[in-house]
């Protein structure tokens, strides 16, 4: 069960809109699934560049149920690919950068509760202007380095939220 002034902050004290969001390192928000949760972090960013529209790169390995609200954006869906340890395939996104359109957005997924590889797709979003979700659903604990590197953290429960 949440505690109580998380749940009040998150009924009373909660912006959204391009100038509220995203605002400082303290800001978290409760939603009742991690699918509504990633949808509005995906909404939020683009409101943040003045776009309504815009590319978001998944991972190959990624829920199907946790991208049916996030279909109905104006967006489009493109997948990376990830290597045999579930880390993304840097060469091949590499490529694709060089190729393709860039992604307004990139998801990171730490499988398993495992720790991706934070600090290298910062870097990466940072070269290239893009902005960073992590998505930590599946992560048991926050005793790990998970979220910090994120323009925006997933997390599944209120024990594991931290901001992004």
């Amino acid at each position: 069960m949440p505690e109580f002034k998380v749940v009040f902050r998150g009924l009373f004290f909660s912006k959204g809109g391009k100038k509220d969001w995203p605002s400082d390192e303290n800001s978290y928000y409760l939603y009742s699934r991690g699918m509504w949760a990633l949808n509005s972090a995906i909404q939020a960013l683009l409101a943040y560049k003045d776009r309504r529209k815009g590319t978001v790169w998944f991972p190959d390995y990624f829920c199907n149920e946790a991208l049916l609200p996030i279909r109905q954006l104006p967006i489009r869906i493109d997948f990376y690919p990830i290597c045999k340890n579930l880390e993304p395939n840097w060469e091949v996104l590499e490529k694709n950068v060089r190729d393709s359109n860039l992604p307004d957005i990139f998801i990171l997924v730490h499988y398993f509760g495992f720790q991706n590889n934070s600090e290298k797709a910062r870097k990466f979003c940072d070269r290239y202007a893009i902005n960073l979700i992590e998505d930590g659903a599946y992560v048991a604990s926050s005793t790990c380095d998970i979220g910090r590197c994120g323009d925006a953290v997933i997390y599944k429960s209120e024990e594991n939220i931290r901001p992004g």
